[in-house]
């Protein structure tokens, strides 16, 4: 059921958009999650995949250092719900520490596992941004989630 209510939101940017001019409009939602379902169901499992992406999301960015390792398991719908990214912002937060990345990155540290293998996937997905960045808003992040889509698919199929 996850992924149907998954498919389904992402063809209505309005429910989630927060930027779009008709995710202010009432009627338009209501007209959209009509055609999602007519079930209250489905709103409560979009919200409830929208508030664990955000969870686990946060969670992965605010790994500290000195914590315990975690499990290294992401959750099953991350790579399909990134389409949100552009959508969502995180809160300011302010604090006296500053982050492990910043601070390595002001000393001069490179992260050596970010070198070398991953280049040529790199340099394939760089060389798709012009396309992309010529896509009008909405067919990009189609297009976005339909890459990773194929990628989730593939996944599960392992």
């Amino acid at each position: 059921m996850e992924d149907k209510v998954i498919i389904a939101v992402c063809g209505y940017p309005e429910l989630y958009d927060t930027s779009s001019y008709f995710h202010r409009n009432r009627n338009k939602k209501d007209l959209a999650w009509k055609k999602v379902s007519e079930e209250e169901v489905c709103r409560k499992k979009w919200k409830s995949l929208r508030d664990t992406y955000l969870k686990e999301r946060r969670k992965e960015t605010e790994k500290r250092s000195g914590s315990a390792a975690g499990s290294g398991k992401k959750w099953k719908y991350s790579a399909v719900l990134s389409f949100l990214d552009p959508f969502v912002s995180p809160r300011e937060t302010s604090g006296n520490m500053e982050r492990e990345d910043e601070e390595n990155q002001a000393a001069g540290y490179e992260h050596p596992e970010d070198q070398g293998e991953t280049e040529e996937d790199e340099l394939f997905l760089l060389s798709l941004v012009p396309t992309l960045q010529k896509l009008p808003p909405q067919t990009k992040e189609f297009v976005k989630f339909q890459i990773h889509k194929l990628i989730y698919e593939r996944d599960e199929k392992r």
